[in-house]
């Protein structure tokens, strides 16, 4: 967890164990266990307060764990919010940052007053760690993570099968196996050699189409199973459904209250197609359309240099396309809030989080129609073809001339029924247990 902010998998784990937490059964005891490189040993702990932070922080995690001994120099960013007010004047810049930075060594009471919240410093040890060899049969060994990145895990689970015990693996994707122009190299061949050393009992796919994904490559490795399907939430955590009133973190976003724009969330990388809608975009931009803003946030991905070059240096795009990299929750909500509609143009994914997050916020929708993302909302929203540039444009074209659609299509998210993070937890929990007992 070398970023602070998560995405992904990482955000889905979080949300996972929280909800799982606080809506078990008083019969289930949930326990998390990791592998600790440093110790070359695996650890658990009781997940009780380690997950309570509206917005997951790896580094507030890692303090949590006792495992990170968090820096008196407050990040980057934080100092950036903090002079973000002062428009001009380099010298009163520097000299705020010089303040900010002294308070952070000598008197950290005063840093509150010069706009560095302090929060994050104050993060002390909460988890007692306990190294574990094994575990006992009739133990469930859950796996929720990115199975690819610790063969040390996959060996501790085929210990626990060996044994006798039950083992659940959740796949989110199999991306980098049928999607290997997407990865460099090193990343699919990793994934394929720890994808043929999963040692589950029972499998859990957060789609159909995982699933169907799933099933093809073991039916071509010749281990036939039946995995089940507990689809991903849409809720985004902290905000009620069509929320309204939400602030940046970034105080430097709020010029968007007063600038049409449509949202792209999602890592900045080839797979998510960002190349698409800026090809769409320049399109209308020739066609003598004047397209809102495009703000595109997420964090850099692999092979993003020339997506950020286009960005930043083709004439077309001058004041009209916008990258926000890393944005906190908050700087999303009010990004979901604040935009007239959101694009989801992506080639391959293995549920497509931003779809149903902005379906949360009431936004209307124009999502790729490719792979698992129309089983994220179905038709409540609009779909494209995202290897068709006119498929893009039209879309676009429609919902900036027809309000009366998009009204429509509005309504139709505001009536569907959206998922929770509690439901999936309980689905997930339910799951486990039924297959615990014996039970089909």
């Amino acid at each position: 967890m070398d970023n602070r902010r998560v995405s992904g998998i990482q955000r889905v784990q979080a949300r996972l164990i929280s909800s799982m937490v606080e809506s078990r059964e008083k019969n289930v005891k949930i326990f998390i266990s990791f592998w600790n490189a440093a110790e070359q040993e695996m650890y658990f702990c009781d997940p009780a307060d380690l997950f309570s932070d509206p917005e997951f922080d790896s580094i507030k995690f890692r303090a949590k764990l006792g495992l990170l001994h968090i820096p008196r120099i407050p990040p980057k960013k934080e100092v950036k919010h903090a002079l973000a007010s002062i428009r001009d004047g380099k010298l009163e810049r520097a000299i705020k940052k010089i303040r900010i930075y002294f308070a952070a060594v000598f008197a950290r009471s005063q840093l509150q007053g010069l706009g560095i919240e302090d929060n994050w410093s104050r993060v002390g040890k909460l988890a007692q760690l306990y190294p574990i060899d094994s575990l006992n049969k009739e133990d469930v060994f859950v796996i929720l993570g990115a199975f690819w990145c610790h063969e040390n895990i996959l060996d501790f689970a085929k210990s626990h099968k060996n044994a006798g015990g039950t083992v659940f693996q959740l796949i989110y994707d199999l991306i980098p196996y049928y999607g290997q122009e997407f990865f460099p190299s090193y990343v699919t061949d990793n994934f394929c050699g720890c994808l043929d050393k999963v040692h589950a009992t029972h499998y859990v796919c957060v789609s159909d189409w995982t699933r169907k994904d799933l099933q093809q490559y073991l039916d071509l490795k010749g281990t036939h199973v039946d995995p089940l399907v507990v689809p991903l939430a849409h809720e985004f955590i902290g905000y009620s459904r069509n929320h309204t009133g939400s602030k940046p973190d970034d105080s430097e976003l709020l010029f968007l209250d007063k600038t049409p724009f449509v949202l792209c969330v999602g890592t900045i990388e080839g797979r998510k197609n960002i190349s698409a809608l800026l090809k769409a975009w320049k399109v209308l931009v020739r066609k003598g359309v004047q397209p809102p803003m495009l703000v595109v946030a997420g964090k850099r991905g692999w092979d993003s240099e020339a997506i950020f070059q286009e960005m930043e240096q083709d004439s077309d795009f001058k004041d009209v396309i916008r990258p926000i990299i890393g944005p906190s929750d908050k700087d999303l909500a009010y990004l979901y809030e604040k935009c007239l509609f959101t694009m989801y143009p992506s080639y391959y994914e293995g549920w497509g989080l931003p779809v149903g997050e902005a379906a949360w916020f009431g936004k209307y929708v124009i999502a790729s129609n490719a792979t698992s993302i129309p089983e994220v909302c179905a038709d409540a929203i609009d779909y494209i073809d995202p290897n068709n540039i006119s498929s893009i444009v039209e879309a676009v074209e429609l919902a900036l001339s027809s309000p009366a659609h998009i009204a429509e299509k509005v309504a139709a998210i505001r009536r569907s029924s959206l998922r929770s993070w509690d439901d999936v937890a309980l689905q997930l929990l339910s799951a486990i247990t039924r297959f615990k007992d014996g039970k089909p």
